[in-house]
């Protein structure tokens, strides 16, 4: 039984090649054991974003409510029996209020064969009216992040060592790191911050704890300001100034 309402929660580009290859499942004819084949017209035109029975939004800022009513005029035309329609909405945490009270009766009760795939970074960052008509898939991309090489500078490195490397070697490891996106930051800030946390709560050094609290501290109001769309390289310049 399909579930007409989802939320994908990881990486922004992980859950696009992931949300295409789960449409692919659906459409594709020449597949296998659920899998799509990928190389046919119908895998192709997903993957471009292209099929007649999806509709793929974007936010311009934030969600407009003229774009949810085109999707409402979608979901008057009634399809034929057994057919499917997906509505993916990209960054959904660009729903605001207005937005996402016009679409609330449609995710929670949508005509036969229409479905919504909600795409978020982080799950608390969605409304909480969303969340509660739809089913939360995970994709847990963050454990990968645990190897990205910021993590272990601010993380375990810097906990080991008590100390940061010098700005020279910041900067040339900030600029190695071409994908580093607002997301990711966020992710691999709640991560960092998590790290720490853990490390208050089981430390067994009373001469860390200066160095834990300090960080914690830094941490906490840097979540306050996370990184604006194209600014994740200031923000991180800027964590690297104030903890070093």
């Amino acid at each position: 039984m399909q579930v007409p309402s989802q939320v994908w929660v990881g990486n922004a580009q992980v859950l696009k090649k992931e949300v295409i290859k789960y449409l692919q499942a659906q459409f594709c004819a020449l597949g296998k054991n659920n899998l799509a084949c990928a190389h046919c017209a119908t895998c192709k035109a997903i993957s471009h974003q292209q099929f007649y029975n999806l509709v793929w939004m974007t936010p311009q800022g934030q969600y407009k409510v003229e774009q949810i009513r085109e999707v409402l005029a979608r979901l008057a035309l009634r399809l034929a029996q057994d057919e499917q329609w997906f509505f993916v909405f990209e960054d959904a945490q660009c729903l605001n209020d207005s937005a996402a009270n016009i679409l609330l009766k449609s995710i929670e009760e949508p005509p036969a064969g229409y479905n919504f795939i909600f795409l978020v970074p982080r799950k608390d960052l969605l409304l909480t009216t969303i969340l509660s008509r739809s089913i939360i898939k995970n994709f847990n991309t963050q454990d990968s992040l645990l190897e990205h090489e910021l993590y272990q500078l601010f993380a375990t490195k810097y906990a080991d060592q008590n100390k940061l490397v010098g700005p020279i070697e910041f900067n040339q490891i900030l600029e190695a790191h071409k994908d580093l996106t607002d997301q990711n930051s966020q992710i691999l800030l709640d991560q960092i911050y998590g790290y720490w946390l853990n490390l208050a709560i089981n430390n067994s050094a009373p001469e860390k704890l200066a160095l834990i609290n300090h960080v914690i501290t830094v941490l906490q109001t840097a979540q306050n300001y996370p990184p604006m769309p194209g600014s994740s390289k200031l923000f991180w310049r800027n964590l690297y100034m104030q903890l070093s």
